[in-house]
């Protein structure tokens, strides 16, 4: 009887306790990066063989926390 009781307490804590947790991810606020390009692609016009040409794309982080970008791979 007194091992069923335990068993029984021992269930009803771990439920309160995976609620408290629920509850409290509620509450934080999300901190990520967000990459957004304005200008997904360029088509650039005729060029003549051997002229160096260049684009800027604009990259903006639109989330809260900082964006590190590591790879460029030009395609």
């Amino acid at each position: 009887m007194i091992k069923k009781l335990s068993i029984y307490i021992l269930l009803i804590y771990s439920i309160f306790f995976i609620c408290s947790l629920s509850f409290a991810e509620e509450n934080k606020e999300s901190i990520y990066s967000d990459a957004f390009f304005p200008e997904k692609n360029f088509e650039f016009d005729k060029v003549v063989e051997g002229t160096q040409i260049d684009h800027n794309f604009k990259l903006i982080n639109k989330g809260d926390a900082p964006l590190f970008v590591q790879k460029v791979k030009a395609g």
